[in-house]
């Protein structure tokens, strides 16, 4: 079968959508907002780089997406993008179709300057790379599991309070740490503008200023935090933080807090030493993989896994 390969238009929206949830089993009751909201909000100011192969039908078959986003370090800003939910319905694979879509995409990508793309594979989007001719990705590390089983309340100074809006900036801007610049227009696309989302953010606050944000879901008697931003990386600052979201599950009657983020030093030292324990393999294991485009970046930077502070829910 010939495909035609062209770039998204409106007019794909509700084959697109359903491609997706075919593909990923979308929970979402408003499928086709959330595909809206994820690739082509004004946030993104239509720079979201969007191919599609399309069969005889003019059906959406397979797709390959990257959108971008900012990554701060110490004092620069690299541009970057986000490679998500690529897929190609199940009678259509075998065709090399990611490989023309994602050959359509790298080249806009390298032309339009991007420093580099971020990955966030599973096992087996890990296992397709492996086999992927001139693919170009690395895998840098694995995300990984830290709970903990909370029995009392802790006296510190922050409280958490729940919100629905953003006001103010709270994110790192000299983080020694490789990060999602987390400013306000990314924070309210990301967890404020999201259809039906399913969960909710908290002011840290301490005393009466507030100090940043939570983004926590309750479900199943756990409490899974999504994302923490503050401007201040300090453990000693963290652990307060860790404290007041254990405090807060008490509220609702969970005990068991988890995390889910990209392991390394840095999570390793601050939760080995409050008692949470590890789990590193689940049911479904994602891992940070980059594909660098400027020939000029720092690699032994970019690629090591001790440089990146990242949470589930950096996972697009």
């Amino acid at each position: 079968m010939d495909y035609k390969i062209t770039e998204y238009s409106p007019s794909f929206l509700p084959s697109l959508a359903k491609l997706l949830n075919n593909s990923f089993h979308i929970e979402n009751k408003d499928k086709k907002r959330l595909v809206l909201w994820k690739y082509f909000d004004e946030y993104l100011h239509n720079k979201t780089i969007t191919y599609l192969a399309l069969d005889k039908e003019n059906n959406v078959v397979s797709h390959y997406t990257n959108l971008p986003i900012d990554i701060t370090y110490l004092n620069k800003t690299y541009t970057c993008m986000i490679c998500t939910d690529m897929c190609t319905d199940i009678d259509h694979r075998g065709k090399g179709l990611i490989t023309q879509l994602s050959t359509h995409v790298y080249n806009e990508v390298k032309k339009k300057g991007y420093d580099f793309s971020l990955g966030f594979s599973n096992d087996e989007g890990v296992e397709v790379d492996k086999h992927a001719n001139n693919y170009g990705y690395v895998v840098v590390g694995k995300f990984v599991r830290y709970f903990k089983f909370v029995l009392y309340k802790k006296n510190i100074d922050y409280l958490l309070t729940r919100t629905d809006s953003l006001h103010q900036d709270y994110y790192s801007h000299h983080s020694k740490y490789l990060r999602i610049k987390k400013d306000h227009d990314y924070l309210y696309w990301r967890y404020i503008k999201k259809p039906n989302r399913e969960y909710d953010v908290y002011n840290i606050m301490d005393g009466n200023r507030v100090v940043g944000y939570v983004i926590l879901r309750f479900l199943k008697y756990k409490c899974y935090i999504y994302d923490i931003v503050t401007e201040n990386d300090d453990k000693k600052h963290m652990i307060t933080v860790l404290r007041s979201i254990e405090n807060k599950a008490l509220e609702h009657k969970v005990r068991l807090v988890i995390y889910n983020v990209l392991d390394n030093n840095y999570w390793q030292t601050l939760f080995n030493k409050y008692k949470y324990f590890k789990r590193t393999n689940n049911t479904v294991n994602y891992y940070l993989t980059i594909k660098i485009h400027n020939t000029e970046m720092p690699k032994d930077i970019i690629l090591d896994k001790e440089n990146w502070l990242l949470m589930n829910g950096d996972i697009l």
